[in-house]
């Protein structure tokens, strides 16, 4: 039987603890799960600190990423992972059914211009970071 004695799990409030003072310090991480009926969970993991002068603040910055975010109420890992298989037979040029091609509407709200899961906007990503540095 393996021993945990020495495993350790803390919950916090979001309204009471910035991200900051979670990750103190390079390859600190933590969960949290998003969308409890879904039951998304995310891993957030510090990949490196900066050198900071005497009183100069700490900044946040967006470093890489892939994929896009699932779109909301998709029906968790599972639902992504059909409506993913359902981009790529469009893609694939394959026919759709009625109920794939109603659900390529419901969350890309066109047909056409559905949702593509590969496509991350960086530069959106990065002005997300930026704006958490504003006070």
């Amino acid at each position: 039987m393996e021993d945990f004695s020495d495993v350790r799990i803390r919950h916090f409030n979001q309204e009471e603890f910035s991200i900051g003072q979670i990750l103190e310090e390079k390859g600190r991480s933590f969960s949290f799960d998003y969308d409890f009926g879904d039951g998304w969970e995310h891993e957030v993991r510090l990949s490196s600190v900066s050198e900071y002068a005497d009183g100069e603040p700490r900044k946040i910055r967006f470093v890489s990423g892939k994929r896009a975010c699932p779109p909301e109420d998709c029906g968790g890992v599972w639902g992504y992972e059909e409506l993913c298989g359902i981009v790529k037979k469009k893609a694939a040029g394959m026919r759709l059914n009625k109920d794939e091609r109603e659900r390529l509407e419901w969350y890309s709200g066109d047909y056409d211009d559905c949702f593509d899961p590969e496509l991350l906007d960086l530069e959106a990503c990065a002005d997300v970071a930026e704006s958490l540095n504003e006070d």
